[in-house]
């Protein structure tokens, strides 16, 4: 799915010169709903495209231990504040409000990842430093 999702981006990301670099075992198996779960990646990946610094490389990441699947999207960006970060995932919230025309987003692309992520018994949070943005999601490997 990753794979698919990563080729469906890369007009978007060629737009301004990024590269993307999957690092993960194809083999990976998830037990959840993939309409749902294409829709969290393609959220994510969607603003990594949006916010990325250009002519910089977006990792995909993911890796699976014991009962959880991790995976990661991390891009090169303006760094945000640590007190900003969780209010990434709520409804309607906008880092910067004078970007809103710049991107057509309406801040409900993270909200929306974090209600699924969590109806699926899983987890998601961002962090950033040193101009890296990194979204981590964790899913549990089988049915709850």
């Amino acid at each position: 799915m990753l794979v698919q999702l990563r080729d469906e981006f890369l007009p978007s990301y060629s737009l301004h010169n990024n590269t993307v670099s999957l690092e993960l075992d194809e083999n990976i198996t998830l037990y959840a709903d993939p309409e749902k779960i294409a829709r969290v990646f393609g959220n994510i990946m969607k603003n990594a495209a949006t916010y990325s610094y250009p002519n910089t490389k977006i990792t995909i990441a993911a890796i699976q231990k014991e009962q959880y699947t991790t995976i990661s999207f991390q891009n090169k960006g303006k760094t945000i504040p640590a007190e900003r970060l969780s209010s990434l995932f709520d409804k309607f919230y906008r880092l910067d409000e004078a970007r809103i025309s710049d991107t057509g987003g309406t801040g409900l692309g993270l909200a929306i990842a974090k209600e699924i992520v969590l109806l699926h018994g899983g987890t998601i949070e961002a962090r950033s430093e040193q101009e890296t943005v990194t979204f981590i999601i964790q899913l549990p490997i089988s049915e709850s």
